[in-house]
């Protein structure tokens, strides 16, 4: 996605993503994309229900892992926040893109690390 189309995407209303949702609701971008604006305005709780659904449907997707794992995370779930990263662990080994594999794993330790032990810790792993 282009600079452009990403600020113009992030200038959207509720009710142009809502939608968008309900004009093609099984595309995962939809869904991400209003969880997000969700989160972006304190609504966790249906940010979650959103990426819940979204989850039995793209139950492997990193992405929808690592969102419901940041919003658990904000919501003081640090079980569920922690189970959620440790699946983004286990499904970036299946990512094509290397690199962006070893980010997306480095930040799921480092949240990980930071409800396990208050500090990122990114030298060491997860159990």
């Amino acid at each position: 996605m282009a600079g452009d189309e990403r600020i113009e995407e992030s200038s959207k209303s509720f009710n142009d993503l809502r939608q968008d949702l309900r004009g093609r609701p099984r595309e995962l971008s939809n869904l991400l994309r209003l969880a997000w604006r969700l989160y972006e305005q304190a609504n966790y709780e249906e940010a979650l229900k959103i990426l819940q659904n979204a989850g039995r449907r793209f139950a492997n997707d990193f992405e929808v892992a690592y969102a419901m794992g940041l919003i658990s995370k904000k919501m003081g779930k640090s079980a569920d926040a922690q189970n959620f990263f440790r699946e983004v662990i286990r499904l970036s080994e299946g990512i094509a893109d290397k690199t962006r594999a070893r980010m997306l794993r480095r930040f799921a330790v480092g949240h990980t690390n930071m409800i396990e032990n208050g500090g990122w810790n990114l030298m060491e792993q997860v159990s």
